[in-house]
Parts: C-alpha cells; structure tokens; sequence
C-alpha cells in the first residue's frame, strides 16, 4: 500500500474551493437600523489571507480581546485538530473567520454588545443568526452555521447559545435533505461517444475524460478518486474493479473497499491505460498514480486538478458535469438495474441503506409503480388458478354473508 504524506503543516493555507456547498467568504454587509455602512471588502486587523491557527490579539477593534471568535476558534481547532478530515477542517475554520468578521461588523453598528465569545448574551446570539438570516442564507447552510456557533459556545463554557433557542424558538431550523440529480442515461452515453474520438496521442483530453468516465463508472469521491493507484484496479473474469484503499481521502476515515466498475467504461478506460503508459515512458516519470497531471511527480492530482478536468468536460459538451453528481449517478444506474440498495451501499462505501437512500439514490417512482402493478397482476393471475384448480367440480360459491341463509 502507498503511503500518503501530509504535504502541509498544521497551520496550513485553506483552498477556496473547499468551501462548503452556499458558502461565499465575500459576504455582503447589508445595512442595519436604516443605516447603510457599505460593502466592506476588507476590514482592518483581519487580513483575509490570513488562514493559521494564531490570530494576532493585538490587531482586535473595539472591545476585542483574547475571547473574540477567530481567537477562540484558533484554540477550538486545535483542540479537535484530529477529529476532522483536512477538507472538513479547512472549510470549518473559514466559516468562523467569516462570523470572526460578521461579529465585529454588528458590534461596530450596535447590534452586538461585545466581540468576546465568553461575554456574549442570549439576545446577542439571537442578533447574529438574525443578521445571517437576513441575508437570505438557506436552512442547510443555517444547519451548518449554527452547529459551528453552539461548539464553540460549549467550548468556552458559555450557555448563551442554549438559553438563546430556548428564548426565542424561532431560531431553530431544519434542513431538508434533498437528493442532488444525477447524470441522465443520455447525458452519460454522450460523455462516454466523445471518449471514443479522442485520439491515443491527446493526452490532456485522454486523462480529463478518463477522470469523469471513471467518476461516474466507479462512484469514487473524488479524493478517492485522486489517489487511487494503477495497480488498485483488478481484471478478473471479464470484470473490472477498483480498490479504494484511501476511503473519502487521506487519513483513516472509513473502510477499504472494492468497487465494482460500470462496463461502459471499459473501452475507453483500455485505451486510457495505454496512452498512461506511453506518458509515463515518455515522460520519465515514475508516478503510480492512476490519474496525472500536467507535471508527473510522485504525488497525486490535486482536488484542484480533479475538479477543473470535470469542468473542462462540462464546458466541451455543455452537460453539468459535477464529481458529486458522477458519484451519484453510479449508484442511481445500479438501482435502475435493481440491484438490491443494500449492496449498492455497501459498493459506495455507506455504513448503512438509509445514507444511499436519502442522499444518493433511491428507486425511481415509475419503476416502483411498474412493480407494484406487476406484482397486483399476479396476485389476479393466481387467484383466478385458485378458482379454478382447487374448487370441486359443480361448486357454487355463495356470497351470503354467515347466518343470511334458510
């Protein structure tokens, strides 16, 4: 097995496109009690870049201190520093840089009392999600938002955040969880026919569709995906699958599993793997790497990387070509082909049903309506054998009900 070394510090930079789904770090400030403040694009002491755990205190406004919310959330970070996976991590503790400035915007306009976590009141907390609110934030994001506020309020023993959703109710939310589309059947077979006019010889539209043709024909993640090993597929009477032997990305996260590849992938993935080694030759490069870049290293594509080859896709054929749609759609495929949802879960690495249904894929209506009837048309077919079969020869069936007779 390949081992994976971290590459980055623990006071490491957070790549924007790590963010969470809705998540816009250029939030804008809208004007409070009547009163435009403007959009402000910057707010002194805060550099925006600025992504370590070690917030200068020295640099706080008004009545900052050591228990503002991007110092508090610097000490919460590392305290569960290994309870989160990278991408988690980063997207989380840019979340807080950003209530960090929303804090200190609403206490510069008098509608927080105090910046400081530990001295926040009931009715500040209230302030604050209203703000959020007010700009039209969707319930899942206000899920996020809040569940990032109730642990650090826990984390420095402060019990306004309780006390404030018991005082005003209205501040609870809940998130419908709703099943993001997957490709359709037409949207797959057109990714799949420009595969074939690929010429051997263009490498950098070879392997930007290899990424997605295997997306989709795996449903790998895409951290999954990045790091996956030449050697991690297996070619075994007639069917191909994969070994994910880094389950949601580096670290140890979830259980090594094999997946089964789609055959549909088969064609152009051969010639992928033969236009691979011909790069690798010809470059003189001695990656394992499954998928590479424009520079062959050691190393593995970045998520970066992964993500602009579907992009790429996406722009070439005009269909949204998403990683989380690919992964979806494998497993909506699989359904459609009735294999029993509890493998399906088990192939895409879900430690139960219940996440495959609710998040991924599920039996289509129609499909279940066409079953349901076939199934009641049997039901009739077997009856009317029963009539007929099993009732002695002359036998009338009477209707009566018990005790109507004479």
């Amino acid at each position: 097995m390949v081992s994976i070394t971290r590459t980055r510090p623990r006071e490491y930079e957070l790549p924007e496109e790590d963010l969470d789904e809705g998540f816009d770090m250029t939030v804008p400030y809208i004007s409070i009690n009547g009163k435009n403040k403007g959009i402000p694009t910057a707010i002194p002491g805060i550099d925006a870049d600025d992504v370590s755990y070690s917030p200068s205190t020295s640099e706080r406004r008004g009545s900052g201190g050591k228990a503002t919310m991007k110092v508090v959330a610097a000490s919460f970070m590392k305290a569960m520093d290994r309870n989160y996976m990278d991408g988690t991590k980063d997207s989380i503790w840019r979340r807080y840089k950003r209530q960090d400035r929303d804090i200190d915007y609403l206490y510069r306009n008098g509608v927080l009392t105090t910046t400081s976590v530990k001295k926040m009141k009931p009715v500040d907390v209230h302030n604050l999600l209203m703000y959020r609110r007010s700009l039209n934030v969707s319930d899942a994001e206000m899920v996020h938002e809040m569940s990032a506020l109730a642990n650090i309020f826990k984390f420095v023993g402060n019990t306004a955040y309780e006390v404030a959703l018991r005082e005003y109710p209205q501040l609870k939310v809940s998130a419908t969880h709703v099943r993001l589309p997957s490709l359709e059947p037409e949207e797959c077979r057109a990714i799949i026919d420009k595969a074939a006019t690929i010429k051997d010889g263009d490498w950098f539209n070879m392997v930007r569709y290899a990424v997605v043709v295997f997306a989709f024909c795996s449903g790998l993640r895409s951290k999954e995906l990045r790091l996956c090993d030449v050697n991690c597929i297996r070619m075994k009477e007639g069917t191909w699958t994969v070994e994910v032997r880094h389950p949601k990305g580096e670290g140890k996260y979830g259980e090594v599993r094999e997946a089964p590849i789609h055959p549909d992938a088969y064609p152009f993935l051969t010639r992928y793997f033969a236009a691979r080694a011909q790069h690798v030759r010809e470059t003189l490069s001695t990656t394992h790497a499954l998928f590479l870049g424009s520079v062959c290293t050691d190393g593995y594509l970045a998520t970066n990387t992964v993500r602009a080859y579907a992009d790429y896709v996406s722009k070439d054929l005009d269909i949204d070509v998403d990683l989380r749609k690919c992964r979806r759609t494998y497993g909506q495929r699989l359904i459609d082909l009735k294999v029993p949802v509890s493998v399906v879960s088990v192939v895409m690495g879900h430690k139960s049903t219940r996440t495959t249904e609710q998040h991924y894929a599920r039996v289509r209506a129609q499909t279940a309506i066409d079953d349901v009837s076939k199934t009641f048309e049997n039901m009739a077919s077997m009856e009317q054998e029963y009539t007929d079969s099993q009732l002695p020869k002359g036998f009338e069936l009477r209707r009566e009900a018990p005790g109507n007779g004479v």
